[in-house]
């Protein structure tokens, strides 16, 4: 039997990596449609109205899933109330954020607060029209507090590496997470961008715009060229060249190995499903809990 706070986890999992794959603003935009719901300002909606509001996101929970969130959140007769306190659900889709994340953070905020920078039209502009979402109602003049609530939102839309958070928020605001002059993170950074622009160039062939589990079992077929059930490290070389990708060696052998967990010198499906969605896996494995 899997524990209530284990059905929990794996459906808060799926949910996130569903608005993973709609982009950076999709929790933003959650947040605002479930507190245009509550016109009380209660922390609480109708069910009805909540899951409404998800659908308009175009996430769809199963009944099961729908049941977990409804024990979980409707307090304890779930069966007769349906008032679900969705701001309890708000905080376990962000999830805690690491030192490491808030760090960056305040580095941000203060080098771009030095920069006279910190203005909601600036930080629109650095970080693209695709990512305007990610602001959508907050002051012209984003102190700490706001532009950390901000940054929050773009943390919970991150798989659970603090790599991948830490380069977009480089690639937002132009400000890395150390010294430029580090070596060590000049090459964490060359690395995560090869990670990244790849990841990306599949995603656009592969259309993120079908349902989770389909995408990534797409996704890792197209590297999978030899339809051998994994990928080796030369399909993922073959693969960077196709996409016209000039990457050293060594990037190549540090990026292969981020996906190897068990260093068996292939990548199966597990394996990328877990890199990219730590945690996900399990809720696309046959097994169910009973």
């Amino acid at each position: 039997m899997c524990s209530l706070a284990n059905e929990l986890e794996e459906v808060l999992g799926d949910i996130r990596a569903r608005m993973h794959l709609k982009g950076l603003g999709s929790f933003r935009s959650m947040v605002l449609k479930l507190e245009k719901e509550d016109s009380k300002n209660s922390g609480t909606i109708d069910v009805e109205d909540f899951l409404t509001a998800l659908n308009e996101l175009g996430i769809f929970p199963t009944k099961r899933q729908v049941a977990t969130m409804k024990r979980t959140y409707c307090g304890g007769a779930h069966e007769l109330n349906t008032d679900m306190s969705y701001k309890n659900f708000v905080n376990g889709i962000q999830g805690d954020i690491s030192s490491r994340r808030k760090a960056h953070i305040r580095r941000v905020y203060q080098v771009l607060d030095e920069r006279k920078q910190m203005s909601l039209e600036n930080l629109k502009k650095l970080a693209g029209p695709r990512n305007a979402a990610v602001f959508a109602g907050f002051s012209e003049s984003p102190n700490f507090t706001e532009f950390s609530i901000i940054c929050a939102g773009i943390s919970a839309m991150m798989p659970l590496k603090d790599d991948t958070f830490c380069l977009t928020m480089e690639q937002l605001f132009g400000v890395p997470e150390h010294d430029e002059q580090n070596t060590n993170a000049t090459e964490f950074i060359q690395l995560a961008k090869v990670e990244a622009t790849l990841l990306d160039k599949i995603r656009q062939r592969t259309k993120s715009t079908m349902k989770e589990k389909e995408f990534l079992r797409k996704a890792f077929r197209y590297l999978d060229q030899d339809k051998s059930e994994t990928i080796s490290k030369k399909e993922m070389q073959g693969m960077l060249k196709k996409f016209g990708m000039n990457v050293e060696d060594r990037i190549i052998e540090a990026l292969f190995a981020k996906f190897d967990t068990n260093k068996d010198g292939e990548i199966d499906y597990l394996e990328f499903v877990d890199h990219l969605y730590p945690g996900v896996s399990r809720v696309y494995e046959d097994a169910e809990c009973a």
